[in-house]
């Protein structure tokens, strides 16, 4: 005992001699020590780590060019049927506070979701690629159309590059408009390109088992690359109900009818009729090459369609599936004015609530025309059109700028689900539109006959129809163009 006493009395001497930072740190490591080490071993004897439920990718359906795409590895996958987990999701996965932030025309969007395809991926799907996916540079080749790397300036982290046609047979995706004179392997995606409506480019009668999507407008597609798209804005930027979403004082201050900027006079969907039998009720302004008034491009003139006018005519040359152009997306939404259609149905799954009307809205041109001007002079009810942009904005792709703003679509997916289908071609299963079934039928036959909708409405307008143009509408009704009918707008 006494000796224990004496060393206890010396260890305290020395302890008190020891400088303070040396103390400090002695009793970081033991406080450390306790806060890591000690629940875990008091726990360690009844603790259960539970099992994460998994949702595993079946290989019931692997996509196939010819019902035969990638069949070469999924030969290989038969033998050994493991579960990629690079490719596996939990089960109910759900994120509620998920945002995708992006910068349009100066200002910062958080935006939760798109309005596209019901079958389309999910937006946090379309612009995350899991790194550990990403084995190797992915190849692709043009062989129309010009396009280059630039064209994947919204998804250079994701490794893909646009080669030369010379290398078409080590490439994983090909681009084309119409089938060319190749030999295609059985893993390379083969993709048709058209911006046009299917009335106005080359029929895939025949040929679309060569090729297992589109790229362009249409959003049944992986390669879905519209002219613009709605986006549903996330909390951070959803405007509260007492903030005003246009400028009231110049909506107050508009006084005349509808605008229309054109220079495509005689079309397949005789958008042209309407608005002659549409001025005879309401004022409508036709700029351009044919109309009676004048504005160049890009001048302060155009300033009129914000300060003047309350309507714009947004009319497509085609009435086809998903075909909407830069006439809603742009001129339509980019101005304080509410966009004038053909069609509600083909515009109404991809376009904000309650933010346009349509031609097909009304039994009438006449009724129309009576409405229109009644929101004219209403304009507590003709603001009403602009309430959407509350919880919803609008972004036009312009063609010239490859950034974020097309991460989710067209080149950036081409690049994303030739890098998912590298890593296990069974993930096919799990996108609903990574499918060529019908493709030919379901390009070719998705427009209206060449002036249908517009024969419909002008036979039932209480105005006396021309007979010229009403033998015009009988001439072809089959919605087939022969060559001296083609135009492009």
């Amino acid at each position: 005992m006494a000796k224990r006493a004496i060393f206890e009395s010396v260890m305290i001497r020395r302890w008190r001699t020891v400088p303070f930072r040396w103390k400090s740190l002695f009793f970081f490591c033991a406080l450390l020590y306790v806060m890591l080490y000690v629940p875990s071993y008091l726990t360690s004897s009844h603790s259960v780590i539970p099992e994460k439920r998994f949702e595993f990718i079946e290989a019931n359906r692997v996509h196939a060019a010819g019902g035969a795409l990638l069949q070469a590895r999924k030969d290989s996958m038969e033998r050994e049927r493991r579960p990629n987990p690079k490719i596996i999701k939990l089960q109910d996965e759900k994120d509620d506070s998920f945002s995708y932030p992006i910068e349009y025309r100066g200002k910062k969007l958080y935006i939760s979701s798109i309005l596209t395809h019901p079958d389309a991926e999910p937006l946090k799907d379309r612009i995350y690629l899991d790194p550990n996916l990403i084995k190797s540079k992915k190849k692709l080749v043009s062989f129309e159309g010009g396009f280059s790397n630039f064209n994947l300036g919204g998804c250079p982290d994701w490794n893909c590059e646009f080669v030369s046609q010379s290398d078409y047979q080590s490439a994983d995706v090909l681009i084309m408009q119409a089938r060319n004179k190749i030999i295609r392997k059985p893993n390379q995606l083969v993709v048709f390109f058209s911006q046009e409506s299917p009335q106005n480019s080359a029929s895939l009668a025949g040929v679309a088992e060569f090729f297992n999507f589109t790229l362009g407008f249409r959003h049944d597609s992986p390669g879905a690359s519209p002219y613009g798209y709605t986006v549903k804005l996330a909390k951070q930027s959803v405007l509260p109900s007492d903030f005003p979403v246009v400028d009231e004082s110049l909506v107050r201050k508009k006084s005349k009818g509808a605008s229309w900027y054109v220079s495509h006079c005689g079309t397949q969907s005789h958008r042209e009729d309407l608005v002659k039998e549409l001025k005879k009720f309401m004022q409508v302004d036709v700029y351009g090459a044919c109309g009676e008034f004048r504005c160049a491009k890009g001048t302060s003139c155009e300033n009129s369609i914000d300060e003047e006018y309350h309507f714009y005519m947004s009319l497509e040359n085609s009435i086809c599936e998903d075909y909407i152009t830069e006439k809603l997306w742009n001129q339509g939404y980019s101005h304080t004015v509410v966009p004038i259609v053909l069609k509600r149905s083909l515009v109404e799954p991809y376009a904000p609530p309650n933010s346009f009307i349509a031609f097909d809205d009304y039994k009438t041109v006449e009724e129309m025309g009576k409405h229109l001007n009644y929101l004219m002079e209403n304009k507590e009810e003709y603001l009403k059109y602009f309430e959407w942009k509350r919880n919803y904005a609008v972004i036009y792709l312009d063609g010239r700028h490859h950034d974020i703003l097309e991460r989710p679509w067209g080149f950036c997916q081409l690049c994303r689900v030739a890098h998912i289908l590298d890593s296990d071609p069974t993930a096919a299963s799990k996108m609903k539109l990574l499918s060529n079934e019908n493709l030919g039928i379901r390009w070719d036959k998705s427009c209206d006959p060449v002036g249908h909708l517009a024969s419909n409405i002008l036979q039932k307008s209480l105005s006396n129809i021309n007979p010229q143009i009403a033998d015009k509408f009988a001439g072809n009704q089959n919605g087939i163009l022969v060559e001296s009918q083609m135009r492009v707008h």
